[in-house]
């Protein structure tokens, strides 16, 4: 990331402008950001004990969360300040700052395997993991939910609200309806660290799941600004509270002699995000008003949530206690 942004940094500031290189930009950083948010989560369990994963977990949240709020905004500064051109080199100092502070970590050795295999055969082995624990099964199933159906309605339909239901084209709209949802993240983030008191987490991600889906329903129907910025808020304590939850409990579900591999098998789900959000806004289209899509994703998301729910007691009778205790 740090010699992809300086690059890209120097083309811009070059005057050779095209958005041909974003597009290859975008691309490469989505290679790099799959492995580092893999080998992310590999590493809070090498240097977390277990009873601690669900903190560590919740503070990772939170930091995303923080981010929704203060990225835009820095961004929005960084353009006004240095150019485009000139913002990409800022970023390039920051990672940095971020290699010298990954440099400085110690890390315990890994264990490499005696017996090699191809890296078909990983793949293979991860997935058949997956399909065949019942616990990591239905939680991955769960986690897909957000991808599809929810980030899209975070991610595409904003801009959309700020023109046709707010009458807003400055994008001051546009950057509140964002960043409320950063704010109840991090809000979701603190209050997930009191919900360690709790031990069903197999209901409490169900249950934050189809308050989320309740909460942008409401959001649809919302007019007044102060209302749907309030919403989107809780809305963003919920999805925080479930991608906390459902990752803590994956992460606990996975054999430690597995976890890299089954661990970028999990994150492969999120190559779904592309279709939801290409439904949402040829929903957006066809209709001609993003309430409808808003709703017609958010009401699918709870009633996922109840047939779960109802069908499986593996998810029903999962205690936080359990996974902490297994390996």
């Amino acid at each position: 990331m740090f010699i992809l942004t300086l690059a890209l940094g120097f083309i811009l500031l070059a005057g050779h402008s095209n958005i041909s290189y974003l597009f290859i930009f975008s691309f490469i950083c989505g290679l790099i950001q799959t492995l580092d948010s893999t080998v992310r989560q590999v590493i809070v369990f090498d240097i977390m004990p277990r009873s601690q994963i669900p903190g560590a977990m919740a503070l990772t949240q939170t930091g995303w969360s923080l981010t929704r709020v203060l990225g835009p905004s820095l961004g929005g500064l960084l353009l006004l300040w240095c150019g485009a051109g000139g913002s990409f080199l800022v970023q390039g100092g920051a990672y940095a700052l971020i290699i010298i502070t990954i440099i400085q970590m110690k890390l315990p050795e890994r264990k490499r395997d005696v017996v090699q295999v191809s890296p078909i055969q990983n793949i293979r082995e991860g997935m058949g993991y997956v399909v065949s624990d019942p616990v990591m099964r239905i939680f991955t199933l769960i986690g897909i939910i957000i991808p599809i159906l929810v980030i899209p309605i975070f991610t595409i339909l904003p801009p959309i609200y700020a023109v046709q239901v707010f009458g807003d084209k400055s994008g001051r709209v546009l950057g509140f309806l964002m960043a409320s949802v950063g704010v109840g993240g991090i809000i979701g983030g603190v209050v997930t660290t009191y919900l360690r008191r709790l031990e069903h987490w197999g209901r409490l991600q169900l249950a934050s799941l189809f308050l989320l889906g309740l909460t942008l329903m409401a959001f649809a129907f919302s007019s007044k600004l102060l209302v749907a910025l309030s919403l989107l808020a809780l809305a963003g304590v919920f999805e925080t509270i479930f991608l906390i939850t459902n990752q803590t409990l994956i992460q606990l579900s996975i054999s430690d002699t597995l976890r890299a591999r089954v661990t970028a098998i999990v994150n492969l789900t999120w190559i779904l995000s592309p279709i939801g959000s290409l439904l949402a806004g040829a929903g957006a289209d066809l209709f001609g008003d993003p309430k409808i899509v808003t709703i017609i994703l958010a009401s699918l998301a709870a009633a996922v949530v109840i047939l779960i729910f109802l069908a499986s007691p593996v998810v029903r009778n999962y205690r936080l206690s359990q996974g902490i205790a297994s390996n």
